[in-house]
Order: structure tokens, then C-alpha cells, then sequence
């Protein structure tokens, strides 16, 4: 069975994440450049393999301000040919009064495609920007839908040890940075399972945005579950949460 990553919000094995970095061994520079275009390429053909709903909290906390927490749920939705990640926020279902939806179509053929549709008491738009956060949080769409994986320019920089398990670090180089995206995104993926331990993303002038990191799990049927990510971004220090609410087994 594949196993999607964590950034689509699908639950990945504790183990990745149980110690703290060690060793480091650099990657020959002949064939960086081949393994970081395979490994992107792996990133992107992960696909879950049947239709799954989860409930979750979008957790925000801006600087200076009060927490808020907007319900969330999200949708993996399988077809013959792509899948799409679905968020609804701000609304147990899209028939109530304000909501968003964005939906992230990923397909083996192309690029993503991003729709995000906004709507409250007075007016609806929608717009297909990828760098729309969801929801006014620190995750954009651009974020649950790995767009840096799609990126021509890939690079395996060297293999290390994080948090226990043997990774490999990928930078990801955007060719046309906009105004609010990210130049470069460096991230730990778990060579066995793909599962990315942390991402940390740079904006147009190289300085440091964002850090994505999966924080809790809890034990499900036997399989530990990804129980809430945070993504924090180290320029405004707002930080928010995805806190999902899984059922508990006895």
C-alpha cells in the first residue's frame, strides 16, 4: 500500500519522529541532482489508495492576538484517474452560513490543481492561487498540496539521521518565486517511508518563512496516527496547528 505524506494529511508511523539529529554524509555532487529528481518524483506519485475523512481543528495564534480554533474537515478523494485532497473550514458542512473549501487535484500525468472557494453571509468568490492560506491560518495551499515537489529544480544535499531514522535532505529550488511563495524549500524525508520529519521553507530574499513539523501521535488498531502538525512562520510569529480528532480504540 502506499503511504502518502504527512503534508496531505494522511497518518504516517510515529518511528520517524522519536530522537533528535545525529551523523551526516554528504552526497557526491554527480549524482545529487539525479537522486533529488527521483525522490521529488516519488513524492508526487503517492496517491492513498481509497477515499478517507477525517475531522480535525485548525488551531491559529497570531502574534499579539487570541487563539482561534475553526473546525476542519478533511477529504481524500480517489478517481481512476487523480485524487484530491478536500479542506472544509469554517463549517461542519458546506451548506452553512461561512465556510472554505479548497480542493488540491493531484494528478501522475501533471501539476497540481488548486480551487479555493470562499463564502459568507453576504458573498461568495473563489480564486486558484496556490499561495492562499487556508482559512487565514500559516498553511497555505501550496503547503498541503507539496507543490516545492513539483519544482524542476531538485537536489539531494546529503544523507542524516533525524529523530531517530536515516534521511535525506532535499532542497527544492523555485524557478519563479511570487511574491508571497517561497524560493526554496529543504526538507527531511524518511528514506523507508517517505514520510517527511520537517520542511523548512525561504522566501524571495533567501531569508527563513516557515518550519513544518508533525507534532503527536496516538495509537489506533494497533498503528500510530498522526494526531496534529504545526507549521510556524518565523517572520510574523504566528504558528498554526492541525489537531485531528481521532476516535479512540480500546
Amino acid at each position: 500500500m502506499n503511504r502518502p505524506s504527512v503534508f496531505r494529511l494522511i497518518p504516517i508511523s510515529a518511528a520517524i519522529y522519536c530522537a533528535a539529529l545525529a551523523a551526516t554524509a554528504a552526497v557526491p555532487s554527480s549524482t545529487a541532482a539525479i537522486q533529488g529528481g527521483d525522490l521529488a518524483r516519488r513524492l508526487c506519485e503517492i496517491r492513498p489508495d481509497h477515499d478517507v475523512t477525517n475531522v480535525a481543528v485548525l488551531q491559529i495564534q497570531p502574534l499579539n492576538h487570541g487563539e482561534v480554533s475553526i473546525p476542519l474537515i478533511c477529504e481524500a478523494v480517489v478517481t481512476l484517474t487523480n485524487w484530491s485532497n478536500v479542506y472544509i473550514a469554517g463549517a461542519a458542512a458546506p451548506t452553512n452560513s461561512s465556510f472554505t473549501i479548497l480542493t488540491i487535484t493531484h494528478s501522475d500525468a501533471g501539476a497540481n490543481r488548486y480551487s479555493t472557494v470562499f463564502n459568507n453571509s453576504s458573498h461568495a468568490f473563489s480564486t486558484a492561487d496556490p499561495e492562499t492560506p487556508l482559512a487565514g491560518s500559516d498553511f497555505s495551499a501550496a503547503d498541503l498540496g507539496l507543490e516545492f515537489c513539483h519544482w524542476p529544480d531538485q537536489t539531494v544535499l546529503r544523507k542524516e539521521f533525524a529523530r531517530g531514522r536515516g534521511c535525506l535532505v532535499l532542497q527544492s529550488v523555485n524557478p519563479r518565486t511570487p511574491a508571497r511563495g517561497y524560493s526554496r524549500v529543504v526538507s527531511w524525508i524518511d528514506e523507508k517511508t517517505l514520510g517527511i520529519v520537517e520542511a523548512r521553507a525561504y522566501d524571495r530574499q533567501g531569508r527563513l518563512l516557515k518550519i513544518f513539523e508533525p507534532k503527536s501521535f496516538k495509537k489506533i488498531k494497533g498503528q500510530w496516527e498522526l494526531q496534529d502538525m504545526e507549521m510556524r512562520n518565523v517572520q510574523t510569529h504566528s504558528r498554526t496547528w492541525i489537531k485531528f480528532k481521532l476516535k479512540q480504540v480500546p
